[in-house]
């Protein structure tokens, strides 16, 4: 369960004070299909950031299972925010370096578990792109690339899944696919948050909060939505409680630099003799300065003497 209480939330910029969010209070049960609807500049993004740990409120609190957010730090709330909750951009976000199987077990990566290929390979399957798995982001469709953004939301089977305009660069046969997926995770229990501004898209949910100058103006029901029979495939029973300690994961994140250093030969070539050619000429001016000044010794040592006194005031 997620519950908001006297959320507000103040944003300072050069025309003013910004109330994005006013003394919001808001309850979203387990298992819900929520949308959040409003015209731009209403505060649901800014809503949805607070729910999903991305920003934190000026007054309030927020509850998630009943644990309250707020009295955490800030290693313990990324924690929470990469295990339990799921998160599907307008713009994707994926890294272009990296292949579908790489993108999608990077939020495995940094929670410092443990996950076997075949289990990212199932997730990627439930989103139709077994096929698709070592191509990269600029190699895969719009509507290819959001699926596997909701593959990577899904990897460490979250509670909750946030969807901040999950179709807005989509065309309608892509919005339509998108949207049977989430109705299907839905179906599988977990909680669904739409944010959007478009009203269709908001009636496939189950229920619809409009938002207005920072305000929750309606919360209604939305009723006689048909929804997909497809069969689905059920998580893992085992994966469904989290601990969400951290553990460091040293070979992780080694594989992940190599990956990039492999990814981008060239870049990591010319590094490289940078670093090379940076060395050698700090150790060339070192071998010049010792020269310079065992010459001078030697020099000195010539005249006949080792010790070389001046004195002021004698001609």
């Amino acid at each position: 369960m997620i519950e908001l209480r006297h959320v507000s939330k103040t944003y300072h910029s050069d025309g003013g004070i910004v109330r994005a969010l006013q003394d919001v209070s808001l309850v979203i049960e387990r298992g819900e299909f929520v949308a959040i609807i409003g015209p731009s500049g209403s505060g649901k993004s800014t809503l949805m950031h607070i729910i999903g740990l991305l920003d934190r409120p000026d007054k309030g609190s927020l509850y998630i299972s009943g644990d309250e957010m707020s009295v955490l730090n800030d290693n313990d709330i990324a924690a929470i925010r990469n295990i339990r909750i799921g998160f599907v951009f307008q713009q994707f976000y994926l890294i272009p370096r990296m292949t579908a199987v790489q993108n999608v077990l990077l939020p495995v990566v940094y929670s410092g578990r443990k996950c076997e290929l075949s289990a990212v390979e199932r997730v990627i399957s439930r989103v139709g792109l077994e096929r698709r798995m070592e191509h990269r982001p600029n190699q895969l469709s719009g509507g290819e690339q959001q699926r596997i953004a909701i593959a990577r939301a899904l990897i460490n089977d979250p509670g909750i899944i946030l969807a901040d305009e999950p179709t807005g660069n989509l065309d309608s046969k892509n919005q339509a696919e998108i949207l049977r997926m989430l109705r299907e995770l839905n179906s599988l229990g977990k909680t669904v948050v739409l944010v959007t501004h478009d009203r269709d898209i908001a009636n496939n949910a189950d229920r619809v909060i409009e938002m207005k100058d920072g305000e929750i103006v309606k919360d209604s029901k939305v009723s006689n939505l048909s929804r997909s029979q497809s069969e689905c495939v059920q998580p893992d029973k085992a994966s469904s409680s989290v601990d969400v300690r951290r553990e460091l994961n040293i070979g992780a994140y080694l594989y992940q630099a190599f990956s990039s250093i492999a990814t981008h030969k060239m870049r990591s070539f010319l590094s490289v003799i940078g670093v090379l050619i940076g060395v050698a000429s700090v150790i060339s001016m070192m071998a010049i300065t010792t020269g310079a000044s065992e010459s001078i010794k030697k020099s000195l040592a010539s005249l006949g003497s080792n010790l070389l006194s001046v004195r002021p005031g004698h001609a």
